[in-house]
């Protein structure tokens, strides 16, 4: 019978992990925004600060393994080929431009809503209505809230202004700008 060492043992152990590890070590790579609008990538999840947690993106996935190497896939034609514009794909720059529209354009109907609530409350009060309850809290809630909401409007239509401005210098499309 053969006799095998100990430290052949480990040796044969430690080679054995440090190529299979490697493949199971891909990191993912998470991408998220801060208050400024700037764009941070992290390898860790704990490295995003708690507030910006949930709007973090996955954008570099661990790949499945595959025990065959990969039947090379034709080339996309240049129509599904996507452009870069910067460091971001033309679609990703859509969806950006579409998201921070769709705040802004919600953000507006509530300043409306609030607004107009707030006009038809001080009319009828000076035409001596009697209001509910809930009518007055609710009354008193959109006078707190809207000086703040209009404050976050102006922030945001500055913030898409200064993105515009950052997809321009990319050469974004003016159509996707727009």
């Amino acid at each position: 019978m053969m006799n095998i060492s100990t430290n052949k043992i480990v040796c044969v152990v430690f080679i054995f992990c440090f190529f299979l590890l490697p493949a199971s070590a891909i990191a993912e790579l998470y991408e998220w925004r801060d208050e400024k609008g700037d764009i941070h990538v992290v390898d860790d999840m704990l490295l995003i600060p708690p507030q910006y947690r949930d709007k973090a993106k996955v954008i570099k996935a661990k790949p499945p393994y595959k025990a065959t190497p990969p039947h090379p896939s034709p080339l996309p034609t240049p129509s599904e080929q996507e452009e870069f514009y910067g460091n971001y794909l033309l679609t990703w720059w859509k969806a950006e431009f579409n998201a921070r529209k769709n705040e802004i354009s919600e953000l507006e109907k509530a300043i409306e809503e609030q607004k107009s609530f707030m006009a038809d409350y001080e009319r009828g009060r000076r035409l001596y209505k009697l209001y509910s309850k809930e009518d007055v809290e609710k009354y008193e809630t959109y006078k707190k809230e809207l000086p703040d909401n209009e404050n976050q409007f102006n922030k945001l239509k500055s913030d898409l202004e200064e993105f515009r401005r950052k997809a321009q210098i990319y050469g974004v499309p003016r159509a996707i700008r727009e």
